[in-house]
């Protein structure tokens, strides 16, 4: 270890059962082996790609309202595919979950489940009528944040954070930490490039003439008016962090009382079939 190295030298350390004996020397009366050859083909070491990124100014679907705002996206295995959303509020921090939830929605395509313990289960992203994303790994995802190990649906994002949910199958471990005996990935790297998502690509959109929802601005109630021909309409209203807080199958007349909610926007989603229309309400 206290080798003097000099411009150009070539230093190599090996296990001595793995090469053969060159030249030795006599050292109190014991000869030691003084220069090792090992024959093996010696390779680079693997260096691996940055974690794959992508700036705000390239997302073309926003959901919320606010000064501050957060880029979310997720990437899938079979296919590797990887795409992004931005989020926008107006708090310090919001939490991953309330983010999610926002963007499912306001996105019929983007889904999310939660096992009993309270982690991501699946993640899906319906492309079109033939195929969805989804993981490959059951109840395994891993959120990395801002290049590092994010906590999960409680993390706390601010301004500016870029959070991204990953397919182990899709990407390689960085580093591990022991926790009760065993080895638990330290942090994940997706090098897949990230493409935002379109806002009307996968699922089909209503027409405006096939959906009205007035008055609105609203104070008492707002009247969603579709033509489903005959199909269930499903009616979801979430506020700005993505709360739920209507969710109610409706026929294609349906006066909605908006009396009890806070002023402000809301996100009411009219669902049918594949079918799907997003509208800003304000509640005044």
């Amino acid at each position: 270890m206290s080798q003097q190295l000099k411009d150009g030298d070539f230093a190599k350390w090996g296990d001595a059962a793995a090469g053969v004996v060159v030249d030795s020397m006599n050292y109190g009366g014991t000869y030691y082996p003084s220069e090792f050859a090992w024959t093996k083909k010696i390779s680079s070491v693997f260096t691996p790609e940055p974690d794959a990124t992508i700036d705000a100014s390239a997302i073309t679907y926003w959901v919320g309202e606010g000064d501050h705002q957060v880029i979310m996206a997720v990437n899938w295995a079979a296919p590797d595919t990887a795409l992004a959303w931005g989020f926008r509020f107006s708090s310090e921090t919001i939490t991953m979950d309330s983010v999610m939830k926002a963007i499912a929605a306001a996105d019929a395509r983007f889904a999310f489940s939660v096992d009993t313990s309270g982690y991501i289960a699946d993640i899906t992203f319906v492309v079109n009528e033939n195929e969805t994303l989804q993981v490959t790994e059951k109840s395994f995802w891993w959120m990395n944040l801002n290049g590092y190990s994010g906590a999960g649906l409680s993390q706390q994002l601010k301004d500016g954070d870029f959070a991204k949910w990953g397919d182990p199958a899709a990407g390689f471990v960085t580093g591990t930490m022991e926790y009760g005996g065993y080895p638990y990935p330290m942090g994940y790297v997706w090098t897949t490039r990230i493409h935002p998502v379109g806002m009307i690509a996968g699922v089909p959109s209503f027409a405006e003439a096939e959906v009205r929802v007035y008055p609105n601005p609203a104070s008492d109630y707002v009247c969603i008016s579709c033509q489903s021909d005959g199909a269930p309409v499903m009616v979801t209203l979430a506020d700005m962090q993505g709360r739920v807080l209507v969710r109610q199958q409706i026929s294609e007349e349906y006066r909605m009382p908006v009396s009890g909610l806070a002023a402000g926007v809301y996100l009411l989603r009219v669902q049918y079939g594949n079918s799907v229309a997003v509208k800003k309400i304000q509640v005044r």
